[in-house]
């Protein structure tokens, strides 16, 4: 029995009008490798539709370019990196003002492993993480699924090697 899991993403736009940033009037999610529009009125959305749209988004970030470069970066439209920087290099030619929060539905708790990872690599990386817990299975794998190797079999384990064997 397979049910069907709400789609999950890690960050979400936030749209609001310079003069009155408590009101959010529209927002957008990442998902999947696309962005879903949530909410705002057609005005709005139309708005954000061309704030998205998918063209590649040429920035000047330091942090994205290999070392010894110079110039902008171009991002293409399947880049996490590439919506954040849509978001906020089109949303003032549209008179909004965006912010950038996480979407609470996601998330891959804490990875003490992950800490040598840069900002946006981490970004990505959840994205990734709640993107493929979306489209498992919503049931836990048996037991004999989880055992490998010596501990599964019913032979008992053999004793380490004495000196002797070596």
């Amino acid at each position: 029995m397979s049910r069907e899991r709400p789609s999950r993403g890690c960050m979400k736009a936030e749209f609001y009008r310079p003069d009155a940033p408590q009101d959010v009037v529209g927002s957008a999610s990442w998902r999947s490798g696309g962005v879903e529009i949530q909410m705002g009125s057609e005005e709005i959305r139309r708005s954000l539709q061309r704030i998205f749209r998918r063209t590649p988004v040429a920035i000047d970030d330091p942090s994205l370019r290999p070392f010894g470069t110079e110039g902008p970066v171009v991002l293409q439209p399947e880049m996490l990196t590439w919506f954040q920087a849509a978001a906020q290099t089109r949303s003032q030619a549209e008179g909004l003002s965006v912010r950038l929060v996480g979407d609470e539905q996601g998330g891959i708790g804490f990875d003490p492993a992950g800490a040598y990872l840069p900002f946006f690599q981490a970004i990505e990386r959840k994205a990734e993480v709640a993107t493929a817990s979306s489209q498992a299975s919503p049931e836990p794998p048996a037991a004999s699924d989880l055992l490998e190797g010596p501990a599964a079999s019913d032979s008992p384990p053999r004793p380490a090697p004495g000196p002797a064997e070596r």
